[in-house]
């Protein structure tokens, strides 16, 4: 689906990636923070942007391990832009309220619902 003015929030309607941005319909304030996967490399995914074409059970554990634990920035799923469920470290809440204060953008909608207890 394309992103628009109509599904897409206010905050990404003048951005020059608009056209292009694979997260933009994700960056709404009622998106739902979901559970996250970690790949051999590092990226980060939702269950359903995960890369598992013939994979069974025992294969997926071997390939992707769920995000567990606190880190230094909000994450976001490589591939859709919705954010992922866990907690932050005290540097990544400050990470948040910084940014929030200077008005990041893309998040700008997003980041104070889903991080609100790390912004008292």
């Amino acid at each position: 689906m394309s992103n628009t003015i109509d599904n897409t929030p206010k905050s990404c309607h003048d951005c020059h990636k608009l056209d292009d941005c694979h997260q933009a319909q994700n960056m709404h304030p009622d998106t739902e923070p979901v559970e996250g996967f970690v790949d051999g490399d590092g990226e980060i995914y939702c269950e359903g942007c995960l890369q598992i074409d013939d994979l069974d059970g025992e294969d997926f554990l071997e390939y992707f391990e769920p995000i567990e634990g606190e880190s230094d920035v909000p994450e976001h799923c490589g591939g859709c832009g919705v954010p992922i469920i866990h907690e932050l470290t005290i540097v990544g809440a400050e990470y948040v309220r910084e940014a929030l204060e200077e008005g990041n953008g893309c998040c700008d909608e997003l980041w104070p619902v889903v991080w609100a207890d790390y912004l008292g």
